[in-house]
């Protein structure tokens, strides 16, 4: 008689076995023909994302390995026990370029008008802009110069040659980031 009753209940319960499998069917066969699955994909490769810029496994590894080279061609070799902190640098070092990059796009550099004949630059333009001040730093931590892009905005010209072979202006965030100061003013001029 259990017997007999468990087979009554068996069948009862057909019906939503049948529509449960197939309905898990149907929707294996929709995710596994669709983007989804591309995007758990995507989703694993990257190792995060600034801004909602993604920056992938690749980029990053292709990083870390190329400044581990740097490294070693300047005679510092990075032990297994030093990759973690190395890794979180290089990591640390792509998260603020990033930013940086962004930035770059709001503010600009206004160059002298005998500089921009030199470099042969025009309004509109991207310069690198090498840090003396990055290069120290650099040579201490992870071998690379503090450079950073400016989007050409404006050339000026004064009355006077050397201002306008030398001088270049940015504003007062970017040249803080250039020249490491953080929120400090180390000097000023007026003219």
């Amino acid at each position: 008689m259990i017997f007999m009753g468990m087979m009554a209940r068996m069948r009862s319960m057909a019906p939503w076995f049948i529509l449960t499998v197939g309905g898990l069917f149907i929707i294996f066969m929709v995710l596994s023909d669709s983007r989804v699955l591309d995007f758990a994909r995507t989703q694993s490769q990257n190792v995060g994302s600034v801004d909602g810029e993604e920056i992938s496994y690749q980029d990053f590894s292709n990083t870390v390995e190329r400044l581990r080279k740097q490294q070693e061609q300047a005679g510092q070799q990075i032990s297994e026990e030093q990759m973690d902190y190395f890794r979180d640098q290089v990591w640390e070092m792509m998260v603020t370029q990033k930013l940086l990059d962004k930035k770059i796009k709001e503010y600009g550099i206004i160059v002298g008008m005998v500089l921009a004949d030199r470099l042969g630059i025009v309004v509109g333009d991207t310069i690198a802009v090498l840090s003396p001040t990055g290069a120290d730093v650099a040579a201490m931590q992870l071998g690379m110069p503090l450079i950073r892009k400016f989007h050409v905005v404006g050339i000026y010209e004064s009355n006077n040659k050397d201002y306008d072979s030398y001088y270049a202006f940015v504003d007062l965030e970017s040249a803080q980031a250039l020249f490491l100061t953080g929120s400090k003013i180390d000097g000023y001029e007026i003219r």
